[in-house]
């Protein structure tokens, strides 16, 4: 009887090891190969740089669809132009309401494709002094990357950079394009 219980035992234990490991067993799809992670969603694994930035493009565009985000694309670069309307208020480095939730988004996707770079890019509009708009700038560049490292990006990932008030989009002269040179801009690029 004892002999048994630890036959049975023993039986679950390696049915149960067995079912762990299927999680994230890599497995063939089609053509592509790639493992799956603990959620079921597909990682790409031996894919040319090309096609995994296509595959990100094209996920960007779906999840930040009617969010304000601009995307396009330039060679193997993909630009994501977050204005202001959407970011930060005039003069202020404090991540507006509703813009987390953009920023959760873009996580999620840039979460599944960790072999790319983040090259977050601060801009203001001209309204202050030149020495202040550049800090703000910074500021606003480091929250955004703040804000993305604290939703699993790699630190190592996330580079920032302010432009003060030096690479407007819009005249400066005018409320809304005050607005759309108040932005965040984010280059992804391919780690190489």
């Amino acid at each position: 009887m004892k002999s048994l219980v630890y036959a049975t035992a023993t039986t679950i234990l390696i049915g149960a090891l067995i079912l762990a490991g299927c999680i994230t067993t890599p497995f063939l799809q089609g053509n592509k190969a790639g493992t799956k992670n603990a959620e079921g969603q597909t990682v790409a694994a031996n894919r040319s740089p090309a096609s995994i930035m296509d595959s990100q493009e094209a996920q960007l565009r779906e999840t930040l669809n009617k969010t304000g985000v601009d995307v396009t694309r330039n060679g193997g670069t993909i630009h994501l132009n977050m204005p202001g309307h959407l970011t930060f208020s005039s003069g202020s480095h404090k991540i507006k309401p509703g813009f987390d939730e953009v920023l959760n988004s873009l996580a999620r996707v840039l979460n599944e494709y960790k072999d790319t770079q983040i090259n977050i890019c601060g801009h203001t509009d001209s309204v202050g002094k030149q020495i202040y708009n550049r800090t703000l700038s910074t500021i606003r560049a480091r929250r955004v990357a703040s804000y993305l490292a604290a939703q699993g990006i790699g630190a190592d990932r996330l580079s920032v950079e302010g432009f003060g008030e030096t690479k407007p989009i819009a005249s400066n002269k005018t409320k809304s394009g005050r607005a759309k040179n108040r932005r965040v801009e984010i280059e992804i690029l391919p780690i190489r």
